[in-house]
């Protein structure tokens, strides 16, 4: 089936416009002038922006798609992970984060090579972006192309993985932290604006489906009755 067929060129143009809008809004917000900038945002962040990128980023696409799938077919389970990770950070929080910020590094393999030596570091590192890479990138890069290809079935999903990722390099490569932040923000309040419409939708079919059905059937009965007469 055509796009054409589906969408309308106010729909292109609203998509569209919405990709070059992201782009835009993260090269605006680069801070990469030096290493404190671009790892730390040139620690200028308050906690209630840190958090909620941080929340942002634990509802990106794969988590509306992957997991509220997962726990349509197998149950509630599949939210194990992020529940318990709550205890992880905040026990982090507590413990571990005192400790790097006083230490006054930029990433965590940083401290690694200060507290132990170079191999701990680049091992560290090399551990990380394979998983970044292979796992968490990979992941949320296909998720998106899927949501895509249901407007876009003509184009391969191949195609789509790599146009995300050169869209997200765009500005989260000369932007860093300070780009990655500002657009988690503005997606993560789309990402809750939508799901809490789809939501309600979705409830509100539910609710009054019986009533619909009921509606129905005493319109086919009154239909067939004048039918007789």
């Amino acid at each position: 089936m055509s796009v054409l067929n589906s969408l309308t060129i106010a729909d292109l143009i609203i998509i569209g416009a919405y990709f070059i809008f992201i782009i835009l809004v993260g090269i605006h917000y680069r801070k990469s002038k030096d290493a404190e900038s671009y790892f730390l945002a040139g620690r200028s962040m308050t906690w209630p922006v840190i958090g909620f990128s941080m929340f942002a980023t634990s509802i990106s696409s794969s988590t509306l798609i992957g997991h509220s799938g997962d726990a349509y077919s197998t149950g509630i389970a599949v939210f194990n992970y992020n529940l318990i990770s709550i205890v992880v950070m905040v026990f982090f929080a507590w413990f571990f984060l005192p400790f790097y910020i006083k230490s006054r590094i930029f990433t965590l393999p940083e401290f690694l090579e200060r507290r132990f030596d170079a191999k701990s570091r680049y091992y560290f590192s090399t551990i990380t972006i394979l998983i970044n890479i292979f796992l968490d990138a990979a992941g949320g890069l296909y998720a998106a192309a899927l949501v895509i290809k249901l407007l876009f079935p003509e184009v391969p999903v191949s195609t789509l993985v790599i146009g995300f990722a050169i869209m997200v390099a765009i500005y989260t490569i000369p932007g860093g932290l300070s780009s990655a932040i500002r657009v988690d923000l503005i997606q993560g309040v789309l990402l809750i604006i939508g799901s809490i419409i789809l939501t309600t939708i979705i409830s509100m079919k539910f609710i009054l489906a019986p009533y619909f059905s009921y509606s129905e059937y005493n319109k086919k009965r009154v239909t067939s009755h004048s039918f007789y007469f």
